[in-house]
């Protein structure tokens, strides 16, 4: 028996060693995303600030943010930050006193409750649309939209592309509207006529603001030109984390991710997915990527048959969808073991059946000594296994039971890959 896990031990390892000398899903350079591109330009005309973690698009935003950047579409930053501004709310954080209590006194918004501004919860899209519409001059008490469903004239001014409401929106979502606003066309109430070198007449936002000096025509043009000039090339990382959820490791990993900013990609268990919904929820929730292990780990029944393996993935996919609650057809899967050493029917088998699989070219090495690895060890293994690789890196972790230690490692990884000059991703 002693000999049999041996062998198993040693063949787990030579499959981890594989894995880390070739990937070819990891060699791609990454490059922005139309969203990081918008959220440059808006930097750098003065209309969103981030936040010390970076600018966090793939998390939810709070009401307090969602109005401090109408203030900023506003044009109004400047009186907002002159400060003097009183308010009855006790919720408010020391960075927004100023921007709510401007918000409240021009009746921009009047909080929750008598002493409650809502600063921590989450802003929905209906709530954003109605914030930057009223930007825009429009008006829902004169019946120009309604406040609970702005979609359809959000729509026909450009700053969405369909009337469905996202199932989820986040800071990303945000900067996309807010970046679109510039050009919308302003309710007739406040248009303004500005008149370009060509004679060309327009009555859009970003006229008002360069009008009200939040920024000069000449920002405006190199801000959109360097939007134009197409997505720069970025260095990216993604951290994943197989074999989750666990009921007492997963929330660690969350929690620290959640205090550093950055999305993961969580390949969660079928099985362990049934056990713990609640954390493949909040996984959805804070902007990680739920992805699919398969439902079973059961290397002997997965690496059988090629239908094997599409009926545990299948099984898998279903977990999930119960879990979060509606369908979210997933079509990120990773190989239980990885899919090095497989015979070649199974990846094909997985690519024509819809699905795009993950291996990983670094890794924490939290799975490879029997009696676990320090939260010294897997920072370290994660920084060695990451030196010299040529495109991105798709780090491996774990989040079973077991694994309390890659929770503990987290932070020193985290700052790791940030001072590498690093971002954060998911993988699609």
């Amino acid at each position: 028996m002693r000999r049999k896990k041996g062998i198993r031990f040693a063949a787990v390892m030579a499959a981890v060693l594989v894995a880390l000398t070739a990937l070819p899903q990891a060699a791609f350079a990454a490059v922005q995303t139309t969203q990081e591109m918008q959220a440059d330009a808006l930097k750098s005309l003065g209309l969103f600030e981030g936040t010390a973690a970076g600018y966090q698009l793939h998390r939810k935003p709070t009401r307090m943010e969602a109005v401090t950047m109408l203030i900023h579409l506003l044009g109004e930053d400047s009186a907002a930050k002159a400060g003097g501004w009183k308010h009855p709310f006790a919720d408010v954080p020391d960075w927004a006193q100023n921007y709510a209590g401007y918000a409240y006194n021009k009746g921009l918004s009047s909080g929750v409750s008598a002493a409650g501004f809502g600063s921590d919860r989450d802003c929905t899209e209906a709530e954003y649309l109605t914030f930057v519409l009223r930007a825009l001059g429009y008006d829902d008490r004169r019946g120009d939209f309604a406040w609970d469903s702005p979609y359809a004239l959000a729509k026909r001014v450009g700053l969405i592309n369909t009337e469905t409401p996202l199932r989820r929106f986040s800071r990303g979502d945000m900067v996309s509207i807010s970046y679109k606003a510039l050009t919308a066309p302003l309710s007739s109430d406040t248009s303004i006529a500005v008149v370009d070198s060509l004679g060309y007449n327009y009555g859009v936002l970003k006229d008002k603001l360069i009008e009200k000096g939040a920024f000069t025509a000449a920002q405006y043009i190199s801000a959109t030109e360097v939007y134009a000039q197409g997505p720069k090339t970025v260095k990216a990382v993604y951290l994943t984390f197989d074999d989750g959820p666990s009921a007492k490791v997963t929330p660690r990993i969350l929690a620290a991710l959640e205090e550093n900013g950055v999305p993961a990609t969580f390949f969660v268990l079928g099985n362990m997915t049934e056990k713990n919904p609640q954390l493949v929820r909040q996984e959805y929730e804070e902007g990680h990527k739920v992805a699919t292990h398969g439902y079973s780990h059961d290397y002997k029944y997965l690496y059988a048959s090629a239908d094997n393996l599409l009926s545990d993935i299948k099984k898998g996919n279903a977990a999930i969808d119960m879990a979060l609650g509606f369908p979210y057809d997933n079509r990120v899967f990773r190989f239980p073991g990885g899919s090095y050493g497989r015979s070649k029917a199974f990846p094909e088998a997985v690519k024509n059946a819809g699905y795009t699989y993950y291996d990983w070219n670094a890794s924490g090495e939290d799975a490879t000594k029997k009696k676990g690895s320090t939260a010294k060890e897997i920072a370290a293994s994660a920084a060695a296994t990451s030196k010299g690789k040529q495109g991105d890196l798709i780090v491996l972790f774990h989040d079973a039971a077991t694994k309390s230690t890659t929770a503990d490692a987290l932070p020193e990884i985290i700052k790791y890959y940030r001072d590498q000059g690093y971002v954060f991703r998911t993988l699609e």
